[in-house]
Order: C-alpha cells, then structure tokens, then sequence
C-alpha cells in the first residue's frame, strides 16, 4: 500500500484559513451581538467624573446654609454697617437783626461719613442758608461742623468735624446697582432718630425732573421722609450705592417714588469740594434746537449768498435786484428766528432745556 503525504504548505493554508474565519465571527458577534453587563470598575474614566462632580453636595449644603442664614437673619448685617456710618446734621440760620420777633431757623437732614478725617457728604438743601452746624455722631456725640463748600447744581454739600474714631462707609461699585436690587435708606426722618427702610431699585438714569441741573437719579421704592435727606442709601452689603435727596409727593408724605444722587456723581462732587472747595464745570456756548423749514431755507439763502459774494468782480459790490431782495429775506429771517418763544414752529420743543446757563430754574419736567 502506497501512502502519499500532504505537504505542509497545504496544511499552512487550511491553518490560517481556519484562524481567519474565527476572527470574523469574533467581530461580527461583538458588533451584533449581546453586549455584556458592566461591572462598576470597568466604567470609563469620563462617567467616573461625572458621578464626582455631582457628588459635591457637601459645599452645596454649605452655601444654602448660608443663604438660609443669611435669610433668616434679614439686613442686620448690612442696617448695623451702614448706620456707623450716618450722621444727623443740624443746620442754623441766625437772623441778620435782632428783635423780638426775630427766630433762629434750625434745620434737620442726615449726612454721611466719607473719610475717618472727618468729611461728611449731605445735600445742598440741608445746609443752604445756613451758617451755623452741628452733627449728631452714630456714638450719640454732637460735635460742630464746618461747611467746606456746596454745589447747587448737583444738590451736594460737605461738612467736615473734629472728631475721631469715625467709622467711613464704603462706596459700592457704580455699575453695579440695577433695577430690581434690593437697597436699604438709612436716615434720621423727622427727628424720631436713626432709621432703616428697605425696597428696591425702582429705576435709574432719572433726569429731566426739574430737580436738580445736572440729575442722573436713582429711584427707589424705600421710604425716604423729610429728615432723610442727605442720608445713605445702600445695598445688601451695607455698600452706598446713593445719597437720598428728594420724594416725589402729592401730599407732602412718601408716595413710593424716591430719588437718590448715584455714587459716580456724589463721588465726583466730593472730591472737587474737598480739593477746591467748589466744583468747576467746562461749558460750551451752544444751543440747540429743532429746524423748521423756514430755518432751513434762510441757511440755503445764506450760503448762496456767501458763494456769490465771493466770486471776482463782486467784493464791496452793493446788493442789487433780486440778490438786494434776498439780502432782506435773508434779515428778515434772522429777525424772525431771533423773536421765536419756546414753543413756536421750529423753536424746539416746549419746556426742553437749550443749553441754559447752570443754576437757571428750569421748572417741572424741565
């Protein structure tokens, strides 16, 4: 019997013909097949760090501790931080002749304490007319006060005492007040001693009130009464965010409108006061209005007028014909417009203000 031997090249090809076919079948049973439960050590590394960062309830439990606290606790914080720093002032203004009838008028309104020096922020209308002060410190301690100067166009004035251990306020960023923010008015309103209302932004950028000349208001919800005049208005911090100068009334109580100067224009103020002893404003020489048509109409005349005259041959040439005609339109234009009131056809609008001189009294609305 004769036996014949398979060569091994042969047996090399079935081999990895065999080792091919099962690699395909591995493949094709983990694509499509089953998949298998996943042990809690053979996560991936991402999932594992999702579940850490949820995990961190234990800051979280802290900071609404915290929140709750603070809730429960209200604005003590910030009522205690802010009224270290308010004051009361007194101003007198003594008659110039002696007599029976003759009375000293005393005034009351509130004040803040910018500086340990001794520099408190009022309004004007505290100390105008007056020429006698004293301030009542949050440690109960009345001291006199000197007047370093006032400006009436922002409603502003500083007084400066002799006295130690003043605890100053803290500005508050001036960006950062919006409508809707919770702010406290501390005051001393009708001599009934220190007092803290509360309410909110109502609104800001308040102008054209007829209040002040240059106004950029804070309103407010929080009850502001005649003594709180020159008193802090301040945020949940105890950070002052305003000073408290004047109600919108009917009836001469509070009716929920209140306006407070910003810190960006009490600051401004303040610091001229103190360097300078005044404020000192650039003005430019300008007024501006609406143009009718007759307006325009005279100024197409004019530069036709002017291009005409300056053409060769017609220098020191008197007007003749129709441009001496138009040489009258044109007078008679500027006298027009020299006579228009507020109010009239191209003279602006009624009650707007058109470049007025500081201190005029605009009125209301103006």
């Amino acid at each position: 019997m004769k036996v014949h031997s398979i060569p091994w090249h042969r047996l090399w090809m079935l081999f990895a013909q065999a080792v091919a076919i099962g690699a395909g079948l591995l493949v094709a049973w983990r694509a499509f097949g089953p998949a298998a439960p996943q042990s809690p050590q053979s996560a991936p590394a991402a999932r594992r760090e999702v579940v850490t960062v949820h995990e961190t309830s234990g800051s979280s439990a802290s900071l609404a501790s915290a929140l709750l606290g603070r809730r429960d606790a209200g604005y003590r914080a910030a009522a205690r931080k802010a009224a270290a720093s308010v004051v009361t002032v007194y101003s007198r203004s003594a008659p110039k002749r002696r007599g029976r009838r003759a009375q000293d008028s005393l005034s009351l309104g509130s004040g803040v304490i910018v500086a340990a020096k001794g520099y408190i922020l009022t309004n004007d209308h505290v100390v105008d007319g007056a020429n006698e002060f004293a301030v009542t410190l949050p440690s109960g301690k009345v001291v006199d006060a000197k007047l370093l100067g006032r400006d009436p166009e922002t409603d502003l004035a500083v007084l400066k005492v002799e006295a130690t251990d003043l605890q100053p306020i803290t500005f508050a960023d001036a960006d950062s007040v919006q409508v809707g923010d919770i702010v406290l008015a501390v005051g001393d309103p009708f001599e009934v001693g220190q007092t803290v209302t509360h309410g909110i932004v109502s609104a800001t950028g308040r102008n054209r009130l007829g209040i002040n000349t240059f106004e950029n208001f804070i309103q407010t919800d929080a009850p502001i009464n005649p003594g709180n005049s020159g008193g802090a208005l301040v945020d949940i911090d105890g950070n002052l965010v305003g000073i408290n100068s004047a109600i919108y009334s009917e009836s001469g109580g509070f009716q929920g409108i209140g306006f407070a100067i910003p810190v960006s224009l009490a600051r401004k103020v303040m610091d001229q006061i103190i360097t300078h002893g005044r404020v000192d404003r650039g003005w430019l020489g300008v007024s501006a209005s609406d143009v009718g048509i007759g307006d325009a109409w005279c100024i197409r005349r004019r530069r036709d007028q002017e291009d005409r005259a300056r053409q060769p041959g017609r220098e020191g040439r008197p007007a003749r014909g129709r441009y001496r005609r138009r040489a009258q339109r044109q007078a008679h234009c500027r006298c027009h417009r020299a006579h228009q009131r507020d109010g009239d056809a191209g003279a602006g609008q009624p009650g707007r203000i058109q470049g007025d001189p500081p201190g005029r009294d605009h009125g209301p609305g103006g």
